[in-house]
Parts: structure tokens; sequence; C-alpha cells
């Protein structure tokens, strides 16, 4: 389901269709990956709850550490900075046109290592 809405978010030309089909798919997948790994801890070390569910969100936030060096050198394979403004009257900034033209080849990796963790998952389970 997380995928699919990754898939369907990565393909919408509106920014705000983009972040509610984000949005969506990762709150479930997060959430259902939260929901498990701690019923399951709970499960396997009920005298230590609390220890083995803070290393399972250690994990998971290792997880964030993996995945950016995984995706800064394809979203941004020159390191090109942040330049501000980005145009007359903005407020704010952005990155050069290169980075923004990677931003759907990397959705699309992410989306593949999403998919391969899945199958490994559903595989595991057999």
């Amino acid at each position: 389901m997380g995928c699919t809405c990754f898939l369907i978010a990565v393909n919408m030309p509106n920014f705000w269709a983009f972040w509610a089909f984000y949005c969506f798919g990762w709150g479930i997948t997060t959430g259902w990956c939260y929901l498990v790994t701690f019923h399951h801890t709970w499960l396997w070390f009920p005298d230590h709850p609390g220890l083995a569910s803070g290393i399972c969100m250690g994990g998971y936030g290792l997880g964030s550490l993996v995945f950016d060096n995984i995706m800064t050198p394809i979203i941004n394979p020159n390191n090109r900075g942040f330049t501000f403004p980005c145009h007359e009257g903005d407020d704010y900034g952005c990155y050069p046109a290169e980075v923004d033209d990677n931003f759907k080849k990397t959705m699309y990796v992410l989306i593949a290592v999403f998919a391969c963790l899945d199958l490994v998952g559903v595989l595991g389970v057999w």
C-alpha cells in the first residue's frame, strides 16, 4: 500500500496531491511498522519491554542514516548548494534545476528499495 501511494504521489502534477498521497502512504506504512514491531518485542521480551522497544526504535532511526547516504548522491550528485532566493520576490530558496530534475528518479529508487524490503519481509513470513 505504501509503495503504491508513493508511486501515485511521484506522478502527481500538483504539490498538494503529491503531499496527500505521500503523507498517507508514509503514515500508514510507518504506523504498521511501529505497531507490529512493538507488539512482538513486548511478547518476546515481557520482562524488558522498554529496552526491546528502544532497540527496535534505534534500528528504525538508523534507517534514516542509511537512506540519507543512498538518496543524497542520487538527488544531488554534484553537491550543488542551496541558492537564496530563487527568483525575484521569493522569500524562500531552492536548489538548481538539475537537483529538481533528479527528484523523480530518487523517488523511484526509494520505491524500489522499499518494495525489495517488503518482499524480504513477506518471504520471511513463509
